[in-house]
């Protein structure tokens, strides 16, 4: 038998065909998700036509995914540190193909709004546990990489969510958006029947048949089975959930951490809500609106696989701080695009969004890298639920700005000095290390 724990054979061995299984459904979920988030924006003028819905009801109705996403990373998610990760994961798709096909049979917005606050805890909780999975279902060296790849789902499922409608909505009305998610998140539900529990959780948390169960795991890894179980650190015992981050040992980092979600995704949600209206306002045309819409989709992708592969190689923590101020640089820069330079604000664009997309892989991978196994879901957790209140205050905030005319240079100067804060935060992270639970 192998000297080495179960962890260690699995880090330090090739990646199988197993694990490449594993992981491309957790994308397949990554990407259910991102189909079931933007339906509702994309059905949003048809329904608020055919129900007489006036701006300000409608934007209840949007918000209301938003407050899901909060509930769901900060009280759902932190579960699968007791429960184990295959199962909330599970349950979390399944509810998404239910809010799907009950939002298509609606009939009142009352009843939407409800429902959209659902799938709002379902997607909060998914981000979480898909995060954690890929991380401890990989090895070493296409961990980060792994991540990277997992984030490009959620880009291709909004992507997905835009093709759908351009089929579907004009001849079939917005109904039809929500039944085709439907069909997809239960497509997805069957595919995580086939998920297994990470390694980590089962030998940490120890649940029935875990010894069974992890050898069964490590037999399709291509791994040798092992006797008993690894002995679990004393230090970690008892420590579960969000309380074992808030001791005096971890609760700075768990402070640094959340301080960086929170005002990077403050300045990255701005963007991505108020680009459209500030390109709009310099003076481009609606088609190159859409087209910088294409643009970003694109440099996403590329940026999250990106962020992936070179994690390995240059640490979490420097990329994250080098994509974040990388990120403010182009802000700026974005401000000071001549009025009416399409070249100008399309490269720019493609370029704010590869350092926009990257520092958000590259903090949930700092993240990853921070928090302990038995602690893992409840800190990410917390990290995408301050991250997900960013996405709150974000365009908020940018609405106020550009109301009180500071112009387009003075509203990018202002978002782009928050992203210090997040890029010192990391930074800080990185000298502390990992969080020792007291």
């Amino acid at each position: 038998m192998d000297a080495r724990t179960p962890d260690q054979m699995i880090k330090a061995a090739p990646i199988s065909a197993y694990q490449f299984l594993m992981i491309a459904i957790c994308c397949l979920a990554y990407a259910a998700d991102g189909v079931d988030f933007a339906v509702l924006p994309l059905a949003a003028p048809a329904l608020a036509k055919a129900w007489g819905i006036k701006p300000a009801l409608m934007g209840v109705a949007l918000s209301a995914h938003g407050v899901g996403l909060v509930v769901g990373s900060f009280f759902i998610a932190p579960i699968a540190d007791r429960v184990g990760r295959r199962g909330v994961t599970q349950a979390a798709v399944a509810v998404l193909a239910a809010t799907m096909f009950l939002s298509a049979t609606t009939g009142t917005l009352t009843t939407l709004i409800l429902l959209r606050f659902v799938t709002g805890v379902a997607l909060g909780t998914l981000v979480v546990t898909l995060n954690v999975m890929v991380s401890e279902l990989a090895n070493e060296k296409s961990r980060t990489l792994s991540v990277g790849i997992l984030h490009t789902g959620y880009t291709l499922g909004t992507m997905a969510g835009g093709l759908i409608a351009a089929i579907l909505l004009e001849a079939h009305g917005w109904r039809s958006l929500f039944y085709a998610a439907g069909a997809i998140s239960t497509g997805t539900f069957i595919a995580t029947l086939f998920l297994a529990e990470t390694p980590s959780f089962l030998v940490l948390a120890r649940p029935a048949g875990a010894l069974e169960k992890l050898n069964r795991l490590l037999r399709r890894m291509d791994l040798p089975p092992v006797d008993a179980l690894p002995p679990v650190p004393q230090k970690t015992e008892q420590k579960v959930g969000v309380g074992a981050l808030l001791v005096p040992g971890a609760r700075k980092q768990t402070a640094l951490i959340c301080l960086a979600g929170f005002f990077f995704t403050v300045a990255g949600t701005f963007m991505a809500s108020w680009r459209p209206q500030i390109l709009a306002s310099a003076g481009i045309s609606l088609y190159w609106v859409g087209i910088s819409a294409i643009i970003a989709g694109g440099a996403g992708i590329a940026s999250h696989v990106g962020v992936g592969a070179l994690a390995r190689r240059t640490g979490e923590v420097p990329l994250a701080v080098a994509t974040l101020l990388g990120m403010g640089f182009f802000f700026l820069l974005f401000g000071l695009v001549p009025r009416g330079n399409v070249g100008g604000f399309m490269t720019i664009t493609g370029l704010a969004t590869l350092f926009n997309t990257g520092a958000y892989t590259a903090v949930f991978l700092v993240g990853i890298a921070t928090f302990p196994a038995l602690t893992r879901n409840a800190g990410i957790g917390l990290l995408n639920g301050c991250a997900r209140l960013g996405t709150i205050v974000g365009p908020s905030l940018g609405g106020v700005l550009i109301q009180a005319d500071l112009g387009r240079l003075g509203t990018l100067a202002l978002f782009a000095s928050l992203l210090l804060i997040p890029a010192f935060a990391v930074w800080s992270l990185g000298r502390k290390g990992p969080v020792r639970l007291a």
